[in-house]
């Protein structure tokens, strides 16, 4: 699964290293994840896993699935949280 955030991704990137657009598809992937853990947890790890390797281009999200999964199983992950760190990483 994920093909399509695999293609916006990799347009993202082709497009001169468009690192905004491609921390938005991550973030976009965060919150399918969340939704995806409520209905379907196996698609939701193999979302995560896919969600790692696009984050691994960037040297970010270096947890395994697994551990982002439990990780998020305490507490979902926090949108609004990713969104601020993502727009404090694009002003620095």
């Amino acid at each position: 699964g994920g093909e399509a955030f695999v293609e916006r991704f990799s347009v993202a990137m082709n497009d001169d290293f468009g690192t905004p657009e491609a921390c938005a598809v991550l973030f976009d992937m965060v919150r399918e994840i969340n939704r995806l853990r409520d209905s379907d947890l196996d698609a939701a790890a193999g979302l995560a896993a896919r969600l790692r390797e696009l984050g691994d281009v960037l040297g970010v999200l270096q947890l395994e699935a697994d551990d982002f999964l439990r990780a998020g199983a305490e507490g979902k992950v926090d949108a609004a949280e990713v969104e601020a760190l993502i727009q404090a990483r694009l002003q620095a």
